[in-house]
């Protein structure tokens, strides 16, 4: 595989823009994406479900005023994202963010903010490291077999799963079309001549949002998930 890494997701509610571009920003990265409520909406699934679920919540506590109830509806609906609240008054406010169920706070202008939240990000990329891996812009999440491509959560099958992976683990290297039958089908099942073109063309379209990675044919050999030849692979 050209690349495996593990990835952080990191959610900002804010309606600071100042906080999220002066700031946290600083901390995104290939391996950290970071995520505006806005974003997430976007992204989000019929009903504004998210994307994903976030690694890391950073809640601001002076653009929301109600930073308390944004914190508590956050830890109910993503019970192990980590939260950081921001721009706390004083210590002691910090210290009623920690007891009410924050993972650590920071008052105003903290020099202290990216650093925790950087510290946040490492743990949850170490925690995801043998479950979350990317690879340009595809995502898969082997353990509870979800995918996004371009920030996007994609609905795969089963079969289309299954088929990415192999493609995934092996790439940017083609894999040869009787590995892929063999990692699709039980040994002896009947399926139709076809069958393997049919997914791999399903496959395709549903990853057509990667601005860099693209499925390959090798003619008289296999399939191979590989990136555009203009696209930046460093």
């Amino acid at each position: 595989m050209i690349a495996e890494r593990a990835c952080a997701t990191i959610l900002v509610l804010s309606r600071d823009d100042a906080l999220v571009l002066t700031q946290l920003s600083a901390v995104a990265d290939d391996r950290t994406r970071l995520a505006t409520r806005a974003d997430w909406i976007v992204a989000g699934r019929v009903g504004n479900e998210p994307a994903e679920p976030p690694d890391v919540v950073v809640i601001d506590a002076v653009a929301l005023p109600d930073g308390r109830l944004q914190l508590r509806r956050v830890r109910r609906r993503w019970r192990t994202a980590a939260i950081l609240v921001a721009n706390a008054l004083d210590e002691n406010e910090c210290q009623q963010y920690i007891d009410e169920g924050a993972d650590d706070a920071c008052v105003i202008g903290s020099r202290m903010l990216r650093t925790r939240l950087q510290a946040l990000a490492r743990r949850a990329r170490a925690l995801n490291g043998d479950l979350r891996v990317a690879l340009g812009d595809i995502v898969i999440d082997r353990e509870h077999r979800r995918t996004w491509c371009a920030g996007r959560p994609v609905e795969l099958t089963p079969r289309e799963f299954d088929l990415l992976l192999v493609l995934f683990e092996r790439a940017p290297d083609a894999v040869e079309r009787h590995q892929i039958a063999a990692a699709l089908w039980a040994v002896g099942r009947n399926r139709t001549a076809n069958a393997m073109e049919v997914y791999i063309g399903y496959l395709r379209r549903k990853l057509h949002r990667s601005t860099c990675l693209e499925l390959r044919t090798q003619r008289n050999y296999g399939y191979a998930l590989a990136y555009r030849e203009t696209a930046d692979n460093s």
